[in-house]
Order: C-alpha cells, then sequence, then structure tokens
C-alpha cells in the first residue's frame, strides 16, 4: 500500500522479497496488488481477498502519518473494534528517547490494537504488525520500511505461522542463442 508505488518514485521491492521468501516455504503467489493510500480503494483489495487466498500479506500504511490509513481501513472492512494500548505508547516514548528525541502525539496511533488480531512485535521499529484470521485467510499486515518487513518476515512470520522451509523444486536456467518457443518445446516433457 502506499501512493508513492504507483506514481513512479518508488519501486515495490517488498512484493519480490516476499515472493521469493514464500516460495521457499511452499507457498505460491497468485496476485501482487499496489493500492494507493485511498481507504476505498485499500477496503476493496481486502475484501478482493477475503477467502480467496490463505495468506495475505500486507505491507504499508502502518506509520504516524495522515496517508497511513491501512489499519483503519483494515478495521472498517471486517467491523473490528479497537482501542489504545498505553504501555505500548510508553515503549515507543522510550524508543524515542533512546535516540534523544521527543516522541511526536502522532506517533500514538501506532499503539492501536484491533479486536481478535495478534500483535506482531517489530524487532527494529515502532509500526507494529498484525495478523487477522478470518476463516480460510491468514491477513498480515507489515511496515512498508523494508528492513523492517524483512526482519518482521524472518523472525516471527515465516517461522511461526507459515513453517519450516521446504526443499525448493524451482529452477533458473539460462541460456543464449536459442528462441523461447524453441527452447519451450525442447523442454515440454521436463515441465
Amino acid at each position: 500500500i502506499g501512493s508513492e508505488l504507483l506514481d513512479g518514485t518508488r519501486l515495490d521491492t517488498n512484493s519480490q522479497w516476499i515472493a521469493e521468501k514464500l516460495v521457499n516455504h511452499g507457498v505460491i503467489v497468485d496476485r501482487i496488488v499496489s493500492v494507493r493510500d485511498d481507504k476505498l480503494d485499500i477496503c476493496g483489495s481486502i475484501r478482493e481477498a477475503i477467502d480467496r487466498y490463505s495468506f495475505i500479506f500486507i505491507t504499508g500504511g502502518l506509520g504516524p502519518t495522515h496517508d497511513d490509513i491501512t489499519v483503519e481501513s483494515f478495521k472498517k472492512v471486517f467491523g473490528l473494534n479497537s482501542r489504545i494500548d498505553n504501555s505500548y505508547i510508553k515503549a515507543i516514548k522510550q524508543k524515542f528517547l533512546d535516540r534523544n528525541i521527543e516522541m511526536p502525539k502522532i506517533n500514538q496511533n501506532q499503539a492501536i490494537v484491533l479486536d481478535g488480531a495478534d500483535i506482531i512485535n517489530n524487532p527494529i521499529g515502532t509500526a507494529r504488525g498484525i495478523h487477522y484470521k478470518h476463516l480460510k485467510s491468514n491477513f498480515f499486515i507489515m511496515p512498508g520500511v523494508p528492513s523492517e518487513m524483512y526482519k518482521m518476515m524472518e523472525t516471527i512470520i515465516l517461522p511461526d505461522y507459515i513453517g519450516a522451509q521446504i526443499e525448493s523444486k524451482h529452477r533458473t536456467i539460462c541460456t543464449s542463442g536459442i528462441a523461447e518457443s524453441r527452447l519451450s518445446e525442447k523442454v515440454q516433457d521436463l515441465m
């Protein structure tokens, strides 16, 4: 999620990284969607994914600014109640104090907890992730900051929710001097 992904100012490296990691855990990616920072668009994309996919990974929109509306959109789609985790506000304040910075009041919205959802701790940032199970769908909402998302996926989501790695049956073969259609005919039986 992020308008910057659709106006050409930022490349979506998160989706590629997530897909690469998931294939090593036996999860095949069926669809990648980029959505601008618009509540109707975000809600529509979430609704389209409900019970269509087993795992839905959402990155972006968990920060403290006006365009970080992922949690509010998610809350609206599922009709969830929320509360503020005051102990987490204290933890965020401490993270800022550790850097000799006073926490801006707007960061308090990063302490929102959705009823019925698991909190996924962020080992290196202030935006915590969310896991929400709805019938057959597992939604994972993570920060859009790549380093924070990578750490959350590698240390929590993949081992705790997805499972162990499997032997990859995916191979990349580099060729030269042969047309793709001719090569396809030659390896068709292997495929």
